[in-house]
């Protein structure tokens, strides 16, 4: 099976590309930088070892372990052993909705625009 990685400037249409691919080839789409707001504990308790950020207007600072609410929406990771990194952008739900971070009154619903796992983070992920 071939895959497709697409790379661009943030605000730059590749979330809206990658769902159009999938829609025309029938495949899955992942996204790697975003998970859910409700699942963000989850993500803190399983990379225990990674040193995490939230960014707060722009500014680094320590993420321990709270409930980080709007409008924090952006957390860095990074490994200390081995250097690798990663950023995170936190997604809003409401019911079936899924809705845009920085803009509330925008929505779509669930089904029609992620993929999810029923399994947890790091697991083969099935659309709904």
């Amino acid at each position: 099976m071939k895959k497709i990685v697409i790379i661009g400037s943030g605000g730059g249409g590749k979330s809206t590309l990658a769902r159009q691919l999938g829609e025309k080839s029938k495949r899955n789409v992942y996204h790697l930088d975003a998970l859910f707001r409700e699942d963000q504990l989850y993500l803190r308790n399983k990379l225990k070892a990674w040193d995490f950020k939230k960014v707060i207007k722009g500014k680094f600072y320590t993420w321990e372990n709270e409930f980080l609410e709007l409008p924090i929406h952006e957390i860095h990771a990074l490994n200390k052993s081995n250097g690798d990194k990663f950023e995170v952008l936190l997604n809003e739900t409401k019911e079936n909705d899924w809705k845009l971070r920085r803009d509330l009154t925008i929505s779509h619903p669930l089904k029609s625009v992620w993929s999810y796992s029923d399994t947890g983070i790091g697991d083969k992920r099935q659309t709904r």
